[in-house]
């Protein structure tokens, strides 16, 4: 679907589908369209969620949706307007070949201009995804919703800066849906060796981007034995992915961006339960978000030296995999009693934030579906943050709202760490069930590099989309990642 940005005066006349959102108690602006006795007989009052198809006197069809209360209009309440839009009935009817979104309307007091105008592009792109490489002609792959072959957004004047927002709206959408096409295949579809295959493959498409992909045998001339240890019980190598773009000054030092890349987990022989095993393609998430923000950062041409590192295995049982008492010693070399083998995020984590000590990077951000400890302190809507630097934690956290992400704070109390003190390492990878997030953090913590800011977050929340979710099917895999970190790198 090709999603573009037009003036208003000039637009009506390019589709024959109009979509009008409408602020509660506010008069339809389109009065000599002759809609608002129809609208009022179907009972719509722009409350948020309500939606009416009616036709105009001229005969122009048009879909009126619900913005709700001009003083609580957000980004994320924008990126929603559309996304429901699009799946609406009427429009799946009519199936136009041209939409024209009339956004005029919707500037309001409680969203800065560039704002709206990025999550106009965000909600048709991320509205519009649908997931069928599995499913056959003719089957459920003809029932998908019908999406028009253009999709218009219009305002009454455009600008130039406009026009750049809506862009980069694009953009962070875009590498969003290309990071869920990767998270939504299994096992047996998206190896270590594959995810690194596809960021060779994204890397590809710019110039001055360097990749380079790390097999077993760099990985074991590093001794990266947590990667390795992970990696025992399975059948296929691991991968460890390095990426680099120079946007930022020479000497400068870089931005690294950190992803835990479990393409499965069976939790290893501290089974998870089949229920909690069957969406374990997910584990992935970190990996792929990172990677995702990596490529938009660079397709906006982020004034930043950044680097993208995705330490990648599975974790399975096996003959020869690990086992809770063993010990292994990592790139850092820090000793690792195993107290959980379903606490593998860590390790393989720990190996890549050891190796990002070489490049001295100003700032470390990773990403991880770490534990189920954050989702029942903060439910299965929010991201756990935990940062050793209040600016790099506000920095963040101030485009969690844009981002339409729910993100919170996390304490790294030092008290703590005596949960995850061991008897016969220099640490242990899990404690006690009672504060397993935060006790996931400090362990990260101690891998580190001296000096660095650094920021962790725990997002096993956002792994999959819940039902009712409003702009991707329930399910599947959500994307976090490129809405909120792109857009932290594009305002450092």
């Amino acid at each position: 679907m090709l999603v573009s940005l037009e003036a208003l005066a000039g637009a009506k006349g390019k589709a024959k589908f109009w979509v009008l959102p409408v602020f509660e108690g506010d008069q339809i602006l389109l009065r000599k369209y002759d809609v608002e006795k129809t609208a009022k007989a179907w009972g719509f009052s722009g409350k948020k969620g309500q939606a009416a198809a009616v036709t105009a006197s001229s005969g122009q069809p048009i879909l009126l949706v619900g913005a709700g209360s001009r003083k609580e209009l957000s980004a994320e309440g924008v990126r929603v307007l559309i996304a429901k839009s699009i799946t609406h009935g009427a429009l799946q009817s009519a199936q136009p070949a041209n939409v024209l979104f009339i956004a005029a309307g919707l500037q309001a007091e409680t969203i800065p201009t560039e704002h709206l105008v990025e999550a106009l592009a965000e909600g048709a792109v991320l509205g519009s995804y649908t997931f069928n490489r599995f499913k056959a002609k003719g089957t459920e792959k003809d029932a998908l919703p019908f999406t028009p072959a253009r999709w218009m957004v219009a305002l009454d004047k455009v600008r130039a800066l406009d026009r750049q927002r809506f862009a980069a709206g694009l953009t962070m959408a875009k590498w969003t849906n290309w990071g869920r096409d990767l998270l939504n295949q299994s096992q047996s579809h998206i190896t270590a060796t594959r995810l690194a295959e596809a960021a060779r493959r994204a890397a590809a498409q710019f110039r001055g981007v360097r990749c380079a992909i790390l097999g077993r045998r760099e990985i074991e001339k590093l001794k990266m034995g947590l990667l390795l240890a992970v990696n025992q019980g399975s059948s296929e190598p691991p991968r460890f992915i390095e990426l680099h773009y120079s946007g930022g000054r020479k000497g400068d030092a870089p931005i690294c961006l950190i992803g835990k890349g479990l393409t499965y987990d069976t939790g290893g022989y501290n089974l998870k339960p089949g229920d909690s095993m069957k969406d374990m393609h997910m584990d992935k998430g970190g990996a792929i978000g990172v990677l995702a923000t990596f490529f938009a950062a660079v397709e906006l041409k982020v004034k930043k030296n950044l680097i993208c590192l995705v330490p990648s295995t599975d974790n399975r049982i096996g003959g020869n995999a690990f086992v809770a008492g063993d010990v292994f010693v990592g790139l850092g070399g820090i000793s690792v009693e195993i107290d959980n083998t379903d606490a593998e995020g860590r390790l393989v984590l720990a190996d890549a934030l050891a190796y990002a000590a070489r490049f001295k990077p100003s700032h470390i951000v990773d990403m991880a579906t770490l534990t189920g400890a954050a989702v029942v302190a903060l439910g299965d809507e929010a991201s756990a943050l935990f940062s050793n630097d209040d600016a790099l934690a506000n920095g963040i956290l101030q485009h969690a709202e844009p981002a339409g992400e729910l993100l919170w704070r996390m304490p790294l109390w030092d008290k703590y760490n005596d949960k995850i003190k061991s008897n016969v390492a220099d640490i242990k990878n899990a404690g006690d069930r009672w504060g397993g997030a935060i006790t996931a953090a400090l362990f990260l913590k101690r891998f580190v590099p001296e000096k660095s800011r650094w920021a962790h977050i725990d997002m096993a929340g956002k792994m999959k989309v819940r039902p009712g979710f409003p702009y991707a099917p329930a399910g599947l895999g959500h994307g976090f990642g490129p809405l909120l970190l792109a857009r932290w790198l594009r305002e450092l």
